[in-house]
């Protein structure tokens, strides 16, 4: 389940907030889907969200990537969280290889703060998550019998 979008103004009112520039595509991402979950936990995938002027049944803010109280101690300073998986595990820009329209990103472990994923943009994570979803669960939105295997 995917949030509503996040209008321009609070976009731009995130960004001067915090000094920061979203890439292009994240930002139209944002526009269209607030944050939510993809497919059900446990074994889903929660979308960090800008808080917005609307209620949301999931909410993971990307404001925490600015509290360090909200960071594993050995996280990477150039890690951006936009995700969490269900093992706890970040997924995010990797600030380093990121311009205005997109981004790297990375999968980080939070037990070892080691990347073990990497995708070269925004789109080719998403079409890696859609994959991955596929598996769990069925076009009419019940869950797949590999789902069902998965919790035996």
């Amino acid at each position: 389940m995917l949030n509503n979008g996040i209008t321009e103004e609070e976009l731009t009112d995130f960004e001067i907030r915090y000094n920061i520039y979203l890439p292009f595509y994240y930002r139209e991402w944002l526009k269209l889907n607030n944050g939510g979950e993809l497919f059900a936990t446990p074994a889903g995938t929660v979308l960090k969200r800008v808080r917005g002027n609307e209620e949301s049944e999931f909410g993971s803010y990307l404001e925490n990537n600015f509290d360090p109280n909200k960071r594993w101690p050995q996280m990477s300073n150039y890690l951006f969280i936009i995700a969490k998986e269900c093992t706890g595990d970040a997924v995010g820009f990797d600030l380093r290889h990121t311009n205005r329209y997109d981004g790297v990103i990375i999968f980080e472990d939070h037990e070892t703060g080691k990347v073990s994923k990497r995708w070269g943009s925004l789109a080719q994570w998403l079409d890696y998550e859609m994959e991955i979803g596929k598996s769990l669960v069925n076009y009419d939105g019940s869950e797949s019998d590999y789902f069902d295997f998965l919790n035996e």
